[in-house]
């Protein structure tokens, strides 16, 4: 069995050495080694735990962090999708469409983050890999060798690295600092890959800053699964402003977010909750207008509370009234 394992071993490690990459630019593409390194740096932090590697903003925020270390190309850009896609060309990596997708999967390649968004479940490695790579040793190997294969020049700036992704900081600076009008002009510009990282980074960041409670109802759940009980929730719809600051989010259990996303509620500018007068409901521990009054919980930095001209908007066309 241990020869059997090593055996296993040697053939995905030369299947990694031989990556079928593109040379239409006039030098090979990094993407599919840098993505695999993203990959395995996802595995050894257990952030990725079961052999289905779904498309998230931090496997993304990885492989662009990955890319400004590694990457010397100037010809070639940091498009995540194309190495996801790609790989099945390898013959170890999987793509299992959602459902009702699998005939458009066979036939598409997968060149836009939309298409992958709308067809792409999760992506897997062939079960023997995927069961080598949870060791540390052979993961460590794996890591190794597309470090010294691909990247020998850069390869020191992987293993300078701090823990802390510094992509990812960025975009959360902006989420906390930007302005409305600067975080929009720059969003517009984004590709969609980048403007997912976003929304993910807003959809943590705001949650956080709430102790990870209900603003209004403060409920907090601790779990020992990733199970969030809270939602970050736009004060003006996304949609309508393309904001994605920390001033234009509030947390929200889901009863609630869907009650303010659909004007049933509002907040007013002492931070206090209103209900609106055009719905009955029944007297239960569960019912909305036990809140009626009550100021919600802020963050604990007075710069990160909810933009009043933003409420100020939701009182006045999302808020029913009568």
């Amino acid at each position: 069995m241990m020869q059997q394992k090593m055996d296993s071993a040697l053939v995905y490690l030369n299947k990694f050495k031989r990556l079928r990459r593109d040379t239409s630019h006039g030098e090979p593409a990094p993407h599919k080694p840098i993505l695999l390194i993203s990959i395995l740096e996802h595995i050894g932090k257990n952030t990725i735990q079961t052999n289905k590697i779904y498309i998230t903003p931090e496997l993304i925020a990885t492989f662009r962090e990955n890319w400004s270390l590694l990457a010397s190309t100037t010809r070639h850009k940091p498009n995540f999708i194309l190495p996801y896609s790609y790989l099945r060309g390898d013959k170890f990596w999987h793509i299992v469409a959602r459902r009702g997708f699998q005939a458009i999967l066979d036939k598409s390649k997968l060149r836009t983050f939309s298409e992958a968004e709308e067809i792409v479940e999760y992506a897997c490695f062939d079960k023997e890999l995927y069961e080598l790579l949870q060791k540390s040793s052979t993961r460590q190997e794996f890591l190794q060798n597309l470090l010294i294969t691909y990247f020998p020049e850069s390869q020191n700036r992987f293993w300078d690295k701090t823990s802390d992704n510094t992509y990812l900081m960025d975009v959360e600076n902006k989420v906390l600092h930007n302005t409305q009008q600067n975080y929009r002009a720059e969003y517009e510009q984004l590709p969609d890959e980048e403007r997912f990282v976003r929304k993910g980074v807003f959809k943590k960041v705001v949650p956080r800053l709430y102790g990870y409670s209900c603003c209004i109802s403060e409920l907090k759940i601790d779990s020992l699964f990733d199970i969030a009980m809270v939602d970050a929730c736009h004060i003006v719809p996304f949609s309508s402003s393309f904001d994605d600051t920390i001033k234009n989010g509030i947390s929200l259990c889901p009863n609630l977010h869907r009650a303010f996303d659909r004007g049933m509620i509002t907040i007013d500018q002492n931070y206090k909750v209103v209900i609106s007068k055009t719905f009955v409901e029944n007297l239960n521990v569960y019912g909305i207008r036990q809140f009626e009054g009550k100021t919600i919980r802020l963050p604990n930095d007075s710069q990160f509370y909810p933009s009043l001209d933003n409420l100020a908007w939701h009182q006045q066309n999302i808020f029913k009234k009568s």
